[in-house]
């Protein structure tokens, strides 16, 4: 019976970049194959729960001797295509390996071996949707180029290297995104009653001498210094003498230690108001309705 080693850590250092390794293939490749598949059938497919399942197989794999869990995409496709949908298909699929493996080796022996190859090829081919590729291309130039380098990478450079770089682009085009977030100055929408951005609505309410300015995004250090300049610009471009600066925040999610900064710098303003506030547009909704200019 297989048993938990206890040799140290002599087998686990030398084990330990490798399996982190199997890991992060074997998670992605399963996850996109189950989103793949579960948008083309109107289904959803809870990461979370995926993830759990998923080391739970690994454990239970890790201490009876297994093979580490993965999803097979091949076969995927296969069970997509002839209309399996619940388990009932795996157990026939298993009762179907055992009987090969028990009655018909010999035969399968004399199958030379591209015949299988193209089996497989024939059934993930399936997985490229070249409509996929085309909406990806319409909506988003900085997403197509980390996919094709991605694919262009799995097959000149290994499954692993090239999955490390499309975690590296993606990062970098995070932040990239995120650097130049949207934003607006609001004026009160009384027909809504709420704020809104006065360049969507330029009937709305604005207060002589108070400047409400939203950022749409977290702070942190790579959109700090724009949401510095932006705000320095939206109370420099008001068309009265700022008494009053009002940083609405409800769009704010989280702040690192340099957008913190940024952010307590921001009220050295010219002209400097006389006060500054960091909360969000419904108080100033509740304590001073606003009025037309």
């Amino acid at each position: 019976m297989p048993s938990i080693p206890v040799d140290g850590l002599a087998h686990f250092t030398v084990l330990i970049g490798p399996a982190v390794g199997i890991f992060f293939v074997a998670f992605s490749d399963s996850i996109l194959t189950a989103r793949s598949f579960a948008s083309r059938n109107n289904e959803t497919v809870d990461t979370n729960a995926e993830l759990n399942a998923f080391g739970v197989a690994q454990i239970a794999a890790g201490l009876t001797g297994g093979f580490p869990i993965a999803t097979s995409g091949s076969r995927t496709s296969v069970n997509n295509q002839t209309g399996a949908r619940t388990q009932v298909g795996q157990i026939i699929a298993a009762v179907a390996v055992a009987l090969v493996l028990l009655f018909l080796t010999e035969p399968i022996q004399y199958l030379p071996s591209p015949v299988l190859g193209a089996i497989i090829v024939v059934a993930a081919a399936s997985l490229i949707v070249p409509a996929e590729w085309r909406a990806l291309a319409a909506s988003s130039r900085g997403e197509l180029w980390i996919a094709g380098i991605t694919a262009a990478g799995v097959v000149l450079i290994g499954v692993i290297p090239a999955l490390l770089i499309a975690m590296v682009l993606s990062l970098i085009d995070m932040a990239r995104r995120r650097a130049k977030s949207a934003d607006a100055v609001e004026g009160w929408v009384s027909e809504d009653n709420h704020f809104a951005s006065i360049e969507r609505h330029p009937d709305a309410l604005v207060t002589p001498g108070i400047v409400v300015y939203r950022f749409d995004a977290s702070l942190f250090y790579a959109n700090a210094t724009h949401f510095k300049d932006r705000f320095t610009s939206a109370v420099d471009g008001a068309p009265y003498p700022v008494h009053t600066a009002i940083l609405d925040t409800s769009c704010m999610g989280t702040t690192d230690a340099t957008a913190a900064s940024v952010k307590r710098t921001s009220t050295r303003l010219s002209p400097r108001p006389s006060r500054r506030r960091f909360n969000s547009a419904k108080d100033l909704a509740r304590s001073q309705p606003p009025r037309r200019a």
